[in-house]
């Protein structure tokens, strides 16, 4: 699989386990999603809340190096940290959610393996500055998604609730099915 490809695949599969992992947080109260769960964040809406902001703030990296995204493509995605109803509300988080998953997913189909090497600077949470290529720039991206809804399995396992198979073979089953060989 080229390096293009496998961002497609790795799209689709964040994609697909977002609206997993999101529709099990619906079996839970409210005050569930808001309780300290003595993790990394402190309740399972935190960290959808931490999941938007850091896919948007680096979807707004890739406009500023006009790579694969255009500002025109984020209006409307934005995330206004002030507004107190994502914080608490699920079904707005949801709602936010599909909006950038699919904003991702589209962008990785506009992706070649001779874009994946454009450089991007980028500025990280703790002020750190790295310059990379766009592709560690996406596994990046997909990692830390990757890394906090594993967070979260564990979290809505310790609720009782099953989030399902998370394995990328059975989620994205038809993007690892090779050509036939001729």
């Amino acid at each position: 699989m080229d390096l293009a490809s496998n961002f497609v695949m790795m799209a689709r599969y964040n994609q697909r386990m977002n609206v997993q992992l999101l529709a099990a947080c619906r079996h839970l109260s409210s005050a569930q999603l808001q309780r300290n769960t003595r993790s990394y964040f402190v309740s399972v809406l935190d960290y959808w809340n931490h999941l938007l902001q850091s896919d948007i703030t680096m979807l707004n990296c890739l406009v500023q190096h006009q790579l694969v995204i255009s500002e025109k493509d984020l209006q409307g995605v934005t995330f206004d940290w002030d507004d107190q109803r994502f914080l608490d509300d699920l079904n707005a988080i949801i709602e936010k959610r599909e909006e950038v998953d699919h904003l991702i997913v589209n962008m990785t189909h506009h992706l070649s393996n001779d874009l994946c090497h454009q450089r991007v600077h980028y500025v990280g949470e703790d002020a750190v500055e790295m310059d990379m290529d766009l592709n560690a720039f996406l596994l990046h991206l997909f990692n830390h998604q990757t890394h906090h809804r594993g967070q979260l399995a564990c979290i809505l396992s310790q609720f009782g609730l099953d989030v399902g198979v998370t394995d990328l073979p059975h989620v994205v089953p038809e993007l690892l099915e090779r050509p036939p060989s001729n």
